[in-house]
């Protein structure tokens, strides 16, 4: 799916690397960067260990893209958000909580995902976004996150 729109994306945006994080069998999706003529600019970097390494891979991105089918809680994108990248992402699942609305698009809507990358390319929207998501990432700190799960837990073992 971001493969597909960034294809269609590409003479309107600057030279661009796409560059993806995690494991798995990347053999088809280098394929799909080859049907797509993106094989140039699609990198797969693999798994990276927790902690520094991940930190410094998202510390040399631009935008962080999560255009989602299905999700959870997204704590890949609140890592993002935490290192101030400016993202974009599926209206899915708790993600609508974390990102303005500008920057969300529907699951599998290329054509809205394609409006917000574009939207994004002027440094100071990315500088913007980069300072409001790096704020409203403190907000799932593990300090501000801890008490709420302790009072949950405190709650949960007294009323059973």
């Amino acid at each position: 799916f971001a493969l597909a729109t960034l294809s269609r994306a590409r003479d309107l945006l600057p030279r661009f690397a796409y560059r993806v994080l995690g494991g798995g069998n990347q053999e088809a999706w280098i394929e799909l960067a080859q049907k797509y003529g993106l094989g140039d600019l699609v990198y797969f970097d693999g798994p990276l260990p927790s902690g520094a390494a991940v930190f410094d891979w998202l510390d040399c991105i631009d935008i962080y893209l999560q255009p989602s089918l299905r999700e959870g809680v997204p704590r890949a994108l609140i890592e993002a958000m935490s290192r101030g990248c400016p993202a974009i992402a599926s209206n899915i699942a708790g993600i609508p909580e974390l990102l303005d609305q500008r920057w969300l698009h529907p699951p599998s809507d290329a054509g809205r995902l394609r409006e917000c990358i574009l939207a994004m390319i002027p440094s100071e929207i990315r500088k913007r976004e980069s300072i409001r998501n790096f704020v409203k990432a403190q907000e799932y700190s593990i300090e501000k996150i801890q008490p709420k799960r302790d009072k949950f837990w405190r709650s949960f073992a007294e009323s059973t």
